[in-house]
C-alpha cells in the first residue's frame, strides 16, 4: 500500500509543480501585457497631443497664406507684415 501512495504522492507533486510553471508564465504573459498597454496609452496621448496641438509649420504656412493686414483708414494705406505699404 505505502508503494501506491508515494506513487500517488509523487504524481500529485509533479502537477503542482507543473502548474506552479504554468502560473508562472502566465504572470510574466501578463505583466507583459501590462506594459505593453502602458506604452500603448502614452503613444495614443502623444498621438492625441500632436493632433491637438498645431505644429510650428502649420502656424507658420496659415501666417504666410493669411497675413495679417493692418488698414489706416485716416490714410488709406494697408500696411503688410513685411512693412511695405500700398494704396
Amino acid at each position: 500500500m505505502g508503494s501506491v501512495n508515494d506513487k500517488y504522492v509523487a504524481m500529485l507533486e509533479d502537477q503542482l509543480k507543473d502548474k506552479e510553471k504554468i502560473n508562472a508564465l502566465q504572470e510574466e504573459k501578463i505583466a507583459k501585457l501590462e506594459a505593453e498597454i502602458q506604452t500603448l496609452k502614452s503613444v495614443q496621448g502623444t498621438t492625441v497631443n500632436q493632433f491637438n496641438q498645431p505644429s510650428q509649420t502649420n502656424q507658420l504656412l496659415n501666417h504666410l497664406l493669411n497675413p495679417p493686414v493692418n488698414y489706416c483708414p485716416a490714410c488709406g494705406f494697408v500696411t503688410l507684415p513685411l512693412g511695405r505699404n500700398e494704396v
